[in-house]
């Protein structure tokens, strides 16, 4: 008779198993991983096996006594029992295992469990239960590295190249049409466990898959036989696009270079990732450009690194936009959260780097960042404090029978771009320091716009409003404003 266990206690009577493995393969056919959908099957007696009816586990050789318990008492056993095996099956990665009652070697593999169920009936003499749960590898006398020798741990994978013209992008009218390379490699990981119950996230067994996968490679680059670009051209401009979503155990990457031969080579990276805080995607591009000088034919300089990198620059500042939404797929707010810029002059390098997020889109045209938040005070109770001198117990509290009034507090924060340097002198002072949006006819009306959406008189059920704060505060220099506005309602 097979003895089944977890984390080596053992399930007494000995439950069915069943196994059924799952083959996953690419689209060409190629084995990617398998996985073993593993179902157990047994069943519950008041007064025999394991657990016991206090929910402990035999984990030791032979089998338990059977327990002297009243019939009045056999539905609690059952209970105990069924909340002790969830409470062992609640932990995924422990050692399951199948073996002779000798003890010598069966099947062995840490799964993830994926339900627990226990049918209808009356569970007063028994009690049917099952438990599913999956896993990538089964180890034991099939060999230590399990069947098949697939310990790729990934449920799906895709690798693509793409070559393609790179339609109106020339290096000048003297060169010809440059190309588009993109290569793509991504999978779907699975979690896993080892025998230490170390695990592995999803996300990374995929990273191990794909990252061994990328690089430039001429043979797809070049488009051999079709399009037939010079051997001349290499890879420049390469952009990698990590994806990752740890949720959903994916990892994808995407590559792509500009193949090109003109006056600057330009290289960045694309970074996205989800802030578990906020939800929202953040979005970096940071890259170096490297100007090249051009020479006549009497070796004069006609263009310097410097002067070649800087007008790289001009093009490229207008696009990190387009590239951050292009290279993610993601709808990013056009307003840059940061942006740096390094020049080497000696050297002929500029270096960038550019942030953005998919943040709502920004309310006033020319604002850099906004924040709008609402705080609500809900009524509580009013009461009466009481001190009675010598009271142990403390103060005599009074019930008032009756609660404060709503509150509700708008503010709204807004930072507007910063124009040329201003001289703050005679009539400029004026217009200066009255440059307040609510004097603006356009952001005036912007902003009633929000105070009325956020007014509570928009509320179901509210009959009386009245504002008890409006302030605002406006910072020239800075170009800062905010407003805060308090309203009382019933």
């Amino acid at each position: 008779m097979a003895v089944v266990s977890y984390s080596s206690k053992k399930l007494i009577p000995a439950p069915t198993v069943r196994i059924q493995k799952h083959f996953n393969k690419s689209p060409g056919g190629t084995p990617l991983s398998t996985t073993f959908g593993i179902t157990v099957g047994g069943l519950i007696l008041p007064f025999k096996g394991s657990p016991s009816s206090s929910g402990t586990f035999w984990d030791i050789s032979g089998y338990p006594t059977d327990e002297v318990i009243s019939s009045d008492n056999w539905f609690k056993s059952i209970i105990r029992k069924q909340v002790a095996i969830r409470e062992l099956f609640s932990t995924d990665g422990l050692p399951f295992e199948i073996f002779p009652d000798d003890g010598s070697t069966g099947l062995t593999c840490y799964p993830i469990i994926d339900d627990i169920n226990f049918p209808e009936g009356n569970w007063t003499a028994e009690a049917p239960y099952e438990i599913s749960m999956t896993a990538p590898i089964l180890l034991g006398f099939v060999g230590p590295s399990g069947e098949d020798n697939l310990p790729t741990f990934i449920q799906s994978a895709q690798e693509s190249w793409t070559v393609e013209l790179n339609e109106g992008q020339y290096e000048n009218a003297d060169r010809p049409q440059s190309f588009r390379v993109s290569h793509t490699v991504g999978a779907v990981g699975r979690r896993t466990y080892d025998a230490a119950g170390v695990e592995t996230p999803a996300f990374v067994n995929a990273q191990n898959f794909v990252l061994p996968k990328l690089g430039y490679d001429p043979i797809f680059a070049l488009g051999s036989g079709t399009i037939n670009i010079p051997n001349s051209y290499t890879g420049r401009n390469q952009v990698r696009q990590n994806n990752l979503d740890e949720q959903e155990g994916s990892y994808s990457v995407t590559e792509t270079w500009i193949l090109t031969s003109g006056n600057y080579l330009e290289d960045f990276t694309v970074n996205s990732s989800v802030s578990a805080d906020t939800g929202l995607t953040n979005v970096t591009i940071d890259g170096t450009i490297t100007g090249l000088e051009t020479r006549g034919s009497g070796y004069q300089l006609v263009e310097t690194k410097f002067t070649a990198a800087s007008g790289a620059w001009v093009a490229v500042s207008g696009q990190l936009f387009g590239r951050a939404q292009m290279y993610t797929g993601i709808d990013l707010n056009i307003q840059p959260l940061t942006l740096t810029v390094g020049k080497n002059p000696l050297n002929g390098v500029i270096n960038y780097s550019c942030g953005f997020d998919n943040r709502a889109s920004n309310i006033f045209a020319d604002s850099i960042s906004e924040s709008i938040t609402l705080n609500e005070t809900f009524p509580s109770d009013v009461f009466a404090t009481i001190p009675i001198p010598f009271r142990e117990e403390g103060p005599i509290l009074q019930p008032i029978y009756t609660v404060t009034e709503s509150r509700r507090l708008l503010n709204i924060e807004v930072a507007f771009k910063q124009g040329t340097r201003e001289t703050n002198t005679g009539g400029n002072l004026v217009n200066f320091i009255n440059s307040s949006p609510s004097l603006d006819v356009n952001k005036k009306a912007t902003i009633l716009a929000i105070i009325n959406a956020a007014n509570p008189s928009n509320l179901a059920g509210v009959t009386q409003v009245f504002t008890s704060q409006n302030t605002e505060n406006w910072d020239p220099t800075h170009k800062r404003y905010l407003r805060t506005i308090e309203w009382v309602y019933q």
